[in-house]
């Protein structure tokens, strides 16, 4: 689902998002990072549930690991020492 994304209309904000969360996590790989919407950028800090979908996309493609994902216990869902899978770095590669 997320990497389908990455070639969706790049003015929808479920596109940006995704771009934004993928290029954070590549840039950093291999460290992982805590992710949150606002991490992403400003623009994103009122996406939560959008947030929350990508992530979770990512996890169930075997794209993303991350240690545990905070939801509801914050100011925004977290995504804690999120780290791009070798699966998830091949995919963007191939993007």
């Amino acid at each position: 689902m997320s990497v389908r994304w990455v070639h969706g209309h790049q003015d929808s904000m479920e596109v940006r998002l995704n771009h934004a969360t993928l290029a954070y996590l590549r840039k950093n790989w291999p460290n992982p990072v805590n992710l949150s919407p606002t991490r992403l950028g400003n623009e994103f800090t009122p996406e939560g549930k959008m947030f929350v979908r990508i992530i979770q996309s990512l996890i169930d493609e075997g794209l993303l690991s991350v240690e545990f994902f905070l939801i509801g216990t914050g100011d925004e869902p977290t995504a804690r020492d999120a780290i791009l899978t070798r699966k998830g770095v091949a995919s963007i590669a191939e993007a």
